[in-house]
């Protein structure tokens, strides 16, 4: 049996070998639990580098009703300093993650490059969750499940996911019987397979066909330019 090896941060390997090494001397490898909400208070979170792990950047209203923002995966990172109190991470699948206290951070940010880099990915993940508002706003319920589906899906390189209705819900920011209906839908395509908390993607080229444009817009990982 062949092993996969195990996904680096492409934020991390955009750098080159003299800023990287020296980023890499601050990390911690971190196993981050599915359904972990990371949000800033008295122990702050560090910061962020997905490896396994994806995390969704999530807004919530006073009376617990929430909306996903956007995903963070092996392409990016996760800094929740200086952002809103409504704003946490909740971690939609669980894995590992580089993390770096706020402090290494600062110093870091120091360097040209590396917080260009940074800079970059934060310009992007802005874009797309002002993509997510439109989205939100304007696609069904399928579409935007296939959308999320296909996010996750090229964030753990794997077509079979582990996901409940619970994530899917807080993905799409729905009630379960919302999901269940967009899902029968696409299952009845014959797009994806669904059942027990794993959903398989049959046809990829359907499923992207079914997702809005936002999917080709903003949701593919990518490295660092």
């Amino acid at each position: 049996m062949v092993t996969k090896p195990l996904r680096e941060n492409l934020l991390l390997t955009s750098l080159s070998q003299q800023t990287g090494r020296a980023v890499e001397r601050d990390l911690v490898p971190l196993q981050l639990s599915v359904q972990i909400v990371l949000r800033e208070g008295r122990t702050p979170v560090p910061v962020l580098f997905p490896r396994t792990a994806v995390i969704s950047l999530v807004t919530r209203t006073n009376d617990g009703q929430s909306v996903n923002n956007a995903l963070i995966g092996y392409e990016g990172i996760l800094d929740l300093a200086g952002l809103s109190e409504n704003i946490s991470g909740l971690v939609q699948v669980g894995g590992l993650a580089m993390g770096l206290s706020h402090d290494a951070f600062e110093k870091h940010m120091d360097n040209r490059e590396f917080r260009a880099a940074v800079k970059h990915y934060q310009s992007t993940l802005l874009a797309v969750a002002c993509q997510s508002t439109i989205c939100q706003a304007f696609h069904t319920a399928e579409q935007r499940l296939a959308r999320w589906l296909l996010s996750l899906r090229d964030r753990c390189e794997t077509d079979e996911l582990h996901v409940t209705q619970d994530v899917l819900a807080s993905m799409l920011g729905v009630h379960r019987p919302t999901v269940t209906i967009a899902a029968r839908i696409l299952q009845a395509a014959g797009m994806i397979q669904y059942r027990y908390g794993r959903v398989t993607i049959t046809d990829r080229n359907a499923l992207e066909e079914a997702s809005c444009e936002c999917f080709t817009l903003t949701s593919r990982p990518r490295k660092p330019v």
